[in-house]
């Protein structure tokens, strides 16, 4: 298709003439024929992804579970207590909300418990959890 886009924009067509010629959007012929249109959407998805990855984590409490940790929530990461659970098909939540609908990503964020890096890490290293431990957040490596 970006072929096609390319040799229609370069004869001289214009946007809405190449979108009811091929029956693609004008973001599609945006994004082969802009010099920065791959870098505009790159960006804007990103942004897309953060600002939802923050709204599911706040969903979730917007802190750890195990130690309380809510300072930056960049640095709060999703837990799948019971890995059988989590779908196969994607690698993580951030990929689901760049492959499916922000719908899907919410049901699967809602299977994790949030944690902080160093809580998550110590999960995965089998080093299970001083102080007040919920059950559900017993050690599944």
């Amino acid at each position: 298709m970006k072929e096609e886009i390319l040799a229609l924009r370069a004869s001289g067509k214009t946007y809405d003439a190449i979108k009811a010629e091929l029956g693609c959007s004008k973001a599609t012929i945006n994004y082969y024929c802009s010099k920065d249109g791959k870098e505009k959407l790159f960006r804007r998805n990103q942004a897309y992804v953060r600002s939802k990855i923050i709204q599911l984590k706040l969903a979730l409490g917007g802190k750890c579970s195990v130690c309380g940790y809510g300072k930056c929530q960049e640095a709060l990461e999703f837990h799948h207590p019971d890995p059988s659970n989590k779908d196969a098909k994607y690698n993580g939540i951030t990929h689901m909300l760049n492959s499916c609908s922000f719908k899907k990503a919410e049901t699967e964020a809602h299977k994790c418990v949030l944690l902080c890096a160093n809580c998550h890490r110590e999960i995965h290293a089998g080093w299970g959890f001083t102080g007040n431990t919920r059950p559900i957040l017993r050690a599944s490596v």
